[in-house]
C-alpha cells in the first residue's frame, strides 16, 4: 500500500472502515500523530518496545560471523536510535515536511501482500499468513537485517 493509496483511501472512507472477514488493516489517522514532541520517545514506539520486550533475544558476545553472511550488524549498543526499524525498534515516527507543514507518518510493517522480506530470507525465519500478516520467527531469526533491507 503506497502513501497516496492511504490519503485517497482516507478520503473516501472518512471516519467509516469496514473490516473484512480474514484479512486485517491498520489505518492511522495522519492528521492526530504529531509524533508525541512533548515526550522522549513517541508513545506507540514505547508501548511496542514494552509489549515485545520478552520476545528479542540478548545476544551473546562476541558475536561471531554466520552462514550465509560474512558480516553482521549488532544492534545491542544503540538500543536508543527510534528513527528506524531495528531488532529493539518495531515501529518508528518518520517526520516528513511537505511545503511549509511537518505530518508525522508512524511507520512499521506493512505485512505487503507479496512481502520482500519473506522472498529474501535467507534463513526462512519469515512467514506471510493467509490472515495478512508477515511474522518473523524469532527462534530461526539470526538478524541478519536483510528483511530490513528489502523492506519498502
Amino acid at each position: 500500500m503506497t502513501l497516496s493509496s492511504v490519503f485517497c483511501s482516507t478520503l473516501l472512507l472518512g471516519n467509516y472502515v469496514d473490516a473484512s472477514k480474514g484479512k486485517y488493516a491498520t489505518l492511522v489517522d495522519i492528521d492526530k500523530c504529531d509524533g508525541c514532541k512533548d515526550e522522549s520517545i513517541p508513545l506507540c514506539t514505547k508501548a511496542c518496545r514494552e509489549y515485545n520486550k520478552d520476545r528479542i533475544p540478548e545476544p551473546q558476545k562476541p558475536i561471531l560471523p554466520y552462514w550465509p553472511r560474512k558480516t553482521y550488524e549488532d544492534w545491542s549498543n544503540k538500543r536508543d536510535k527510534i528513527d528506524t526499524l531495528t531488532p529493539y525498534n518495531w515501529i518508528f515516527i518518520q517526520k516528513v515536511k511537505i511545503e511549509d507543514e511537518e505530518i508525522f507518518i508512524p511507520r512499521r510493517c506493512m505485512h505487503c501482500d507479496n512481502p520482500p522480506c519473506v522472498r529474501q530470507c535467507p534463513f526462512g525465519a519469515l512467514s506471510k499468513y493467509s490472515e495478512g500478516n508477515s511474522v518473523i520467527n524469532d527462534k530461526l531469526c539470526f538478524g541478519g537485517a536483510k528483511c530490513r533491507d528489502v523492506c519498502p
